[in-house]
């Protein structure tokens, strides 16, 4: 998927931090997947179109 679409999608690792602390887990807002600039993603290029552009997945989530 593009970098565009993987920031549309809610990542479970992410913490929404209030005043410097972790909030309680249940209470937790949801944050979204930070793409490229996550240490688990993994850049593939991907096809939209006719052309190839730059995209990835999560390499926490699985495979590619």
């Amino acid at each position: 998927m593009t970098e565009d679409e993987a920031r549309t999608k809610w990542c479970p690792h992410r913490r929404y931090l209030r005043n410097g602390l972790a909030a309680d887990f249940q209470k937790q807002e949801q944050v979204s997947c930070i793409a490229s600039d996550c240490m688990m993603w993994r850049a593939r290029d991907v096809v939209v179109g006719q052309k190839y552009v730059p995209g990835g997945y999560c390499g926490l989530a699985g495979g590619g």
